[in-house]
Parts: structure tokens; sequence; C-alpha cells
């Protein structure tokens, strides 16, 4: 095709034809423009299918990493919730006073709780890569980028708790009675102090104004833990939300 319109150009030139070779010379460029833009365009177009399929695998992947987070969630808030129930059933137990020292000389529940652990490969991936600005939804992206940070508000409650547990909590019963709780668990003797003795101490210690304190601010806190769960699982629901609509209409293109 070169040589083709090569030759052209020459049998216009040799006869003298200036303006039909000039007018043809322009012609020529113009197609070879036209050429440049189409192939242009057709990389252009390439590119954007390439990415809207990875916005499309990108996607479907946090969706299923959200659920599995949502599902992780909603499990710890169930644990929560029975931890919540065991601790209200003890301290209603031992600040009833009209019960027998027997009956409110019961163990403490655990002081701790589970975590609420979420995964984010997916999401971390696309953040340190850069691939998060392939999501096109602009409000769906500032969720995802911002995702992280909101995650470490709503865990909050639960540094605040386990800081209070090792920072305050441990010393002021250990101030009161002996580690007492372990040899009752676990069966490990206790070389210093008898059943009974314990018993008397733990009797002792539920009555302190100070323990009370500490043991109902403890409650409380896994309370909130608790409220700042549902608040959690309300966002990933809204999160899985997004993202299934966005699949939906990008499915749709």
């Amino acid at each position: 095709m070169t040589k083709f319109f090569r030759k052209i150009r020459y049998n216009l030139m040799d006869k003298g034809k200036t303006g039909k070779y000039l007018k043809y010379a322009i012609g020529e460029i113009i197609l070879v423009v036209i050429g440049i833009l189409i192939a242009l365009q057709i990389n252009t177009w390439s590119e954007a299918r390439k990415d809207q399929k990875e916005e499309l695998i990108a996607l479907k992947d946090l969706r299923e990493e959200f659920k599995s987070n949502l599902n992780d969630v909603d499990s710890l808030i169930q644990f929560k919730e029975h931890h919540i129930s065991l601790w209200e059933n003890y301290l209603t137990t031992v600040s009833n006073r009209s019960l027998s020292n027997e009956e409110r000389s019961v163990i403490r529940p655990r002081m701790g709780s589970l975590t609420y652990e979420i995964s984010n490969t997916t999401l971390n991936s696309l953040l340190t890569t850069g691939k998060i600005d392939k999501i096109k939804n602009d409000s769906l992206r500032n969720v995802l980028t911002n995702w992280n940070d909101m995650l470490k508000f709503d865990r909050m409650p639960e540094q605040l708790h386990t800081d209070f547990v090792q920072g305050e909590f441990i010393d002021i019963e250990l101030k009161l009675m002996p580690n007492a709780r372990l040899p009752q668990l676990s069966g490990i003797k206790n070389f210093f102090h008898s059943e009974s003795e314990i018993k008397q101490m733990r009797l002792k210690a539920i009555d302190n104004l100070e323990y009370q304190n500490a043991m109902e601010h403890s409650y409380h806190m896994l309370k909130i833990q608790l409220w700042a769960g549902k608040g959690l699982k309300a966002k990933i629901e809204g999160v899985i939300d997004l993202l299934t609509d966005e699949i939906s209409i990008r499915e749709g293109l």
C-alpha cells in the first residue's frame, strides 16, 4: 500500500501537477493522522476494557472478604453478648447480700474478651499497589480508602478495656486477694492459702468499694465493646451493599 501511494506521488511530481500533488499530500497526511487516531482510540478502548475487568475482579474479591468479616464479627457479637450476660449474672449474685457467703463467693468470669479480628488482605493489597483507584465509584472508593482508620476507631473500646484490665484492675484484685482464680480453674495448688481462706478473701474483696467500682467499670466497658461491634457490623453491611450495587452495574456494561 505504501509503494502504491509513493508511485502516485512520483507520477504527479513528474507530470508537473503541483496543485494536485499538494492536495494528494494533504490527503495522505490526513489519512495518516486518522489512522493514528484510530489506533489510539483502539488502544484506549482496550485499556478501558482491561481496567473494567480488573475493577470487577477487585470488587468481587472485596465483597467476599467483607462477607467473611461480617460472619466473624457476627459470631464475636454473639460471644460478647454471652460474656456480658455472665458478668451481669455474676455482679447480680455478689451484690445480693441476702445470699449466703457460699453463694456469693463465686469465681468471677474471665476479664478479657475476644477481639474483632478483621482480615483486610485484599483491601490492603489494593491500597498498597494503588489499584484502589480503578474503582470508579467515588463514594465506595472513599469508604475503602478510609476503612482502616474507621476500623481503629471501632476497635478502640477493646484497647481501652485491655489497658484498664492490665494497668488497673489486676493490681486492685491482687491487693485484695491472691491469684485465687487460677487454682480454682486449673487445679493448680495455692501454697499459701487454703480454699476456705481464699473464699473469705474473695468475700471481703467483693465488698470493697474500689473493687466494686473496678468490676462495674469493666462490665460497662464490655457493653461499649458490644455497641461498637454492632456499629462495625452495620458498616460492613453497608460496604457489602455498595459493592453489590457496583458489581451489578459493572456486569451490566
